[in-house]
């Protein structure tokens, strides 16, 4: 239940704290005293998108905290999975605003995200004001209703799973159809790049390999041109440089007689000798190595060629050829699979509508039941709201299956005797939807486990007789919820077990509103000046 709220810079509001009490709190005060700015507050802490014009004039911030005195699992864990700490059942909620636009909001000191805040809000307080009538005339609002007053939370979230779960799978065959449309196509596509991977069996460095041989032959002429110059100089004729050594290896050798020197000299130039004939050996033998193949050539040209291609298609890489080899051959098994996987999904299809076919009749005739008990207790409710002869009907009719079921639920109202029913959608004054709501909070009472209901001016448009039996209904309604309404009716006043009455005033050339806790005797007077100064006997 809400304990405090804490107002600063709203509309009329400079600085207030107001304190309430459980049972039934009722607000009164002159039109334009500030009544609304208690509401706007609300609204605003409850998650409402900013209006910078409810800053109060000159300033360029404002706040709104309020206290609530927690209990419900529900709210509980949403707050522990938030990881949202609270001590002795207490819950702050506070938001700051500025005229800027700009806001900052806080749950228990911590700050949280608006969308945060108006979820923790929604399980706090629910405020009914004159514009809250309308969402009667959605029929999907009048499908909650009844299944709230039915108690079919889990019968709809069971139907609900399970078909979001069929959607799905619904979505996934026309994907697989859709797929099989394309199959040949793309399967013959797949097995094209398979079989172009499978081809190309090319090992890891090997195509380092191939280059350095394509790069030989394509500069095989070169080379041999070079090589065949070398040869020329080292072995043909008598100034060819073994012909030199030849001849210096023998000049030493004569000489070796005379002195050690020359003896080693020769020695050396045999060495290199021999080192000369040896090399041109193997000079000769290389001529084999780069006479150039023509078909070899091409075939080099090719694969190179391929590989390069392959590298564009498939990646840089062995590894990413071999990981896009494994891509395929999946694509491949799933296409192979294809029918029978479409099979299976329509067999489960199948089976699964069976079953919410089962459900939805289920969870039809728990409607039909719950709308009996509903439209005798809401027809008795209105009644004593001032609204005798009148019958209510909740149409129950079949309509394409959707998450919630397969109903459509419209309520009707039969206000005077004889005269047709009419659809609350389409028709219903809006004094009728307003003891309407009321009644269905009533009956509502006991499974709505929103902690405290706030009623703005639901009792407009209706007579002072009526506005007495609402008063009845809201003190019955409080021993359920904390109740918090705000009138203009001492009919509605007169029920109170808490009355705060709302004042403007002025001081230094500026208007502010006061919000005070009536005695009895105060009470009294306050009646009063609602009633236009007639007896308080003219309530009773």
């Amino acid at each position: 239940m809400l304990k405090d709220l804490h107002i600063k810079n709203l509309v009329l509001m400079q600085s207030c704290c107001i304190e309430f009490e459980k049972g039934l709190t009722i607000l009164t005060g002159e039109t334009g005293s500030g009544k609304s700015a208690i509401l706007h507050g609300l609204k605003l802490l409850l998650g409402k998108k900013l209006d910078t014009s409810l800053i109060r004039r000159g300033e360029k911030r404002g706040s709104i905290q309020a206290r609530f005195e927690i209990n419900t699992k529900n709210l509980i864990d949403i707050l522990q999975e938030s990881h949202l700490e609270i001590e002795d059942s207490t819950l702050i909620l506070s938001r700051e605003i500025s005229s800027e636009g700009k806001s900052k909001n806080f749950i228990n000191d911590k700050m949280v995200s608006l969308s945060l805040l108006q979820k923790i809000g929604s399980h706090l307080v629910q405020i009914v004001d004159q514009t809250s009538h309308h969402e009667l005339r959605s029929n999907e609002r009048q499908r909650e209703l009844l299944d709230l007053f039915g108690s079919l939370k889990e019968e709809v979230s069971s139907f609900g799973s399970l078909f979001e779960e069929n959607k799905q799978r619904k979505i996934e065959k026309q994907k697989l159809e859709e797929k099989e449309q394309q199959k040949e196509r793309e399967l013959t596509f797949c097995l094209e790049q398979q079989k172009e991977l499978c081809s190309l069996q090319l090992k890891e460095g090997e195509e380092d390999l191939l280059f350095q041989e394509y790069t030989l032959f394509s500069k095989s002429q070169e080379i041999l041109e070079k090589k065949n110059q070398l040869y020329t100089v080292l072995s043909e004729g008598s100034e060819s440089a073994l012909a030199k050594v030849n001849k210096s290896k023998s000049l030493l050798q004569s000489l070796s007689s005379y002195h050690k020197t020359f003896q080693e000299c020769a020695e050396l130039i045999e060495q290199s000798f021999l080192s000369l004939q040896e090399a041109l050996h193997l000079l000769g033998k290389t001529s084999s190595f780069f006479e150039a193949d023509p078909k070899r050539l091409s075939f080099l040209e090719e694969k190179l060629t391929l590989i390069h291609r392959m590298k564009k298609k498939y990646g840089p890489t062995v590894n990413d050829w071999e990981l896009y080899k494994k891509e395929l051959e999946r694509k491949i098994t799933d296409f192979e699979a294809l029918e029978e996987t479409k099979k299976r999904l329509s067999t489960t299809i199948a089976l699964t509508e069976g079953k919410l076919s089962l459900l939805g009749e289920e969870l039809t005739q728990k409607r039909v039941q719950a709308a009996k008990k509903l439209s005798s207790s809401l027809q008795e409710e209105l009644n004593s709201l001032n609204m005798a002869g009148t019958t209510i009907d909740i149409q129950i009719t079949k309509q394409n299956r959707s998450q919630t079921g397969e109903d459509s639920i419209s309520f009707w109202l039969e206000t005077n005797t004889g005269e047709a029913p009419v659809s609350i959608k389409e028709h219903s004054s809006g004094g009728e939807l307003s003891r309407l709501l009321l009644a269905l909070k009533i009956c509502l009472a006991e499974k709505n486990n929103i902690p405290t209901l706030i009623f703005d001016e639901i009792d407009a448009n209706v007579g002072g007789q009526t506005a007495k039996m609402i008063g009845k209904k809201l003190l019955t309604l409080s021993s359920h919820h904390q109740v918090i309404c705000i009138t203009h009716f001492p009919q509605v006043a007169t029920f109170a077990s808490h009355h705060l009455l709302v004042q403007k005033q002025e001081s230094n050339n500026r208007t502010f509103s006061t919000i005070e806790s009536l005695d009895n005797q105060a009470r009294q007077k306050e009646l009063l000046r609602m009633l236009g100064g007639k007896s308080l006997q003219q309530l009773l």
